[in-house]
């Protein structure tokens, strides 16, 4: 991962999630309006940096039991833990005033939170939509076990 890109990238993002948080939290933005800001934050998030070094190092059973097939890795899906739109709507909630202040940086919260990742089989992924949605979403722990998938610590299993 470029980080130096990767920092470039959040210092900018970070701007417009300041400017976008005072039209998203306005009496006068509708839901519908919110739930579009949420999407294009959240996605934006998509677009930074990504690398290995996100891999929480855990894999769902049916991903580790499809590289034991000899099957590549290549072909699972980086499930992130933290949902997009769920970002964006905390970074427009919460988050933008921990930037404005100097508490938080978006860098960090990438690193840490927001762009960790699971590998997970695509039909997996699609499992998961259901209980990532803004009224299901307690948490990801919460979220895979509603899916019924079962996460193991693969770094060390896997090649």
């Amino acid at each position: 991962m470029n980080q130096k890109k990767l920092e470039e990238r959040c210092l900018i993002l970070e701007e417009l999630i300041i400017s976008t948080a005072k039209i998203y939290n306005s009496e006068s933005t509708s839901l519908e309006q919110k739930a579009l800001l949420e999407t294009i934050i959240g996605a934006a998030i998509w677009y930074l940096p990504s690398g290995q070094e996100l891999w929480t190092g855990k894999m769902s059973v049916k991903a580790l039991e499809h590289i034991k097939e000899g099957k590549p890795k290549s072909q699972l899906t980086k499930e992130h833990k933290y949902p997009r739109k769920q970002a964006g709507k905390q970074l427009l909630t919460i988050k933008y005033k921990e930037f404005q202040s100097g508490e938080s940086k978006l860098v960090d919260l990438y690193l840490n939170e927001y762009g960790k990742y699971n590998y997970v089989l695509k039909s997996e992924n699609r499992q998961l939509v259901t209980f990532q949605k803004d009224s299901n979403f307690i948490d990801d722990e919460t979220a895979y076990k509603a899916a019924n998938i079962i996460l193991l610590d693969a770094a060390s299993k896997e090649s």
